[in-house]
């Protein structure tokens, strides 16, 4: 009778990103490995700071080549790096092993940056009117080369006169070569008395789409 004994080798954990830049909004993968380390509890992603961790998936593999026995563990997060900087991921603890401290820098796309933009315009007329007189105020949000979702803005009130919202349209346009999306919102703004009438500051807010992932918060003031 044969028998053969696998002699199980020494625990090792290993961590690595695909990608080191990484831009700012765009996916990377950070991969946790744990070979022959006994109980590998999944290490814990709460000591990381900064980066938004968005999936995982987890995926366990066993071998024996010769007398060499092999199990080994292996965890891929997709993250996100929401602004640009030094991202510090530390040693992450498996069993009694811990990983090798990984510094991530992301950066701005420059070419990105300058392609894609949100910026609020608002027209009011007329300029001069008497109490109880409308005044139209149109409120425009303009997005170029970017994807927006759950976008909010705050309706428009001011003291000393009734607003009252009364349309609001989608539309695209193209100007000088780019594609805009602009959203109209029109405000009847009527004065109660004489005096200046000012127009408070808005605030703008949305998530960018980066594939099936949202991120990113723009404000406007």
């Amino acid at each position: 009778m044969l028998i053969i004994i696998a002699d199980p080798l020494m625990g090792e954990v290993t961590a690595w990103v695909n990608k080191n830049p990484v831009m700012v909004g765009e996916l990377f993968q950070l991969q946790v490995e744990a070979k022959n380390v006994d109980d590998p509890d999944e290490p814990d992603l709460g000591v990381i700071r900064g980066l938004e961790i968005l999936n995982r998936s987890v995926q366990n593999k066993t071998s024996i080549v010769g007398t060499s026995f092999t199990s080994t563990v292996s965890w891929t997060y997709v993250l996100i790096a929401p602004a640009a900087g030094e991202y510090l991921i530390p040693p992450l603890k498996i069993g009694k092993e811990k990983t090798a401290p990984i510094l991530l820098k992301a950066v701005e796309s420059a070419l990105k940056s300058k392609q894609e933009s949100v910026r609020l315009e608002v027209v009011t007329q007329p300029r001069k009117v008497y109490p109880q007189q409308q005044v139209i105020t149109r409120v425009r949000i303009i997005r170029t080369g970017i994807e927006l979702e759950n976008e909010t803005i705050t309706p428009l009130e001011t003291a000393g006169a009734h607003v009252e919202k009364v349309n609001q349209v989608t539309y695209k346009s193209v100007e000088d070569g780019k594609k805009h999306v602009i959203t109209e919102i029109t405000y009847a703004v009527i004065p109660d008395k004489s005096g200046i009438l000012t127009i408070p500051q808005l605030r703008y807010q949305g998530d960018k789409k980066t594939g099936s992932a949202l991120n990113r918060n723009f404000e406007f003031w």
